[in-house]
């Protein structure tokens, strides 16, 4: 099984489908984005000088940044992939049409096997995991509820389920004793 680091090393040499595929993993996972969401992307909605995109979601409009690395992953996809004359739409099918939910829920299920992943794997568990890691890596409640677009904190609590070796490793850094 190929890791993730090298297929984007070698996203030159992809057909279109799998450098939309990798595209669409990171971006979920770099911006917590709802399915719904990456499917209504539009390049108009791309700030490519300062690495964000305007969503629209289900609690109205957002403004999300994403990492230099999905960046360049998301030129490359543009490279390769072949868009109609005024064709805004940020991630295409085969036939050039726009995605929709369902054709991302079948993106992720070829990805699962494609991966030999044993569990399920889903645009949700990457919005999760990236609030998680978001929280763990040093982002406030408050950063992580903006990029996510929730509206109240004990939305954005249901997402952020810290292991004890992290909830540990945070204790270490932070504990006002040691800091005495």
């Amino acid at each position: 099984m190929e890791t993730l680091g090298k297929a984007l090393t070698r996203l030159q040499g992809y057909q279109r489908t799998e450098a939309r595929d990798v595209a669409i993993f990171l971006l979920l996972l770099d911006c917590g984005l709802r399915p719904g969401e990456i499917v209504n992307i539009c390049l108009q909605d791309i700030n490519w000088v300062e690495n964000r995109i305007m969503v629209d979601g289900k609690t109205g409009q957002r403004i999300v940044p994403f990492s230099p690395k999905t960046r360049r992953t998301l030129q490359a996809y543009l490279k390769v992939c072949k868009r109609e004359e005024g064709e805004d739409t940020l991630f295409l099918s085969k036939t050039g049409e726009p995605l929709n939910r369902n054709a991302l829920r079948l993106i992720f299920m070829r990805l699962k096997e494609r991966m030999k992943l044993p569990n399920r794997f889903y645009p949700y568990l990457l919005r999760h995991t990236s609030a998680t890691y978001h929280s763990i890596n040093g982002s406030n409640l408050e950063a992580v509820r903006m990029m996510l677009g929730h509206t109240s904190y004990e939305m954005t609590r249901n997402y952020l389920s810290l292991a004890s070796l992290d909830l540990a490793r945070a204790h270490r850094r932070s504990s006002p004793v040691e800091k005495l």
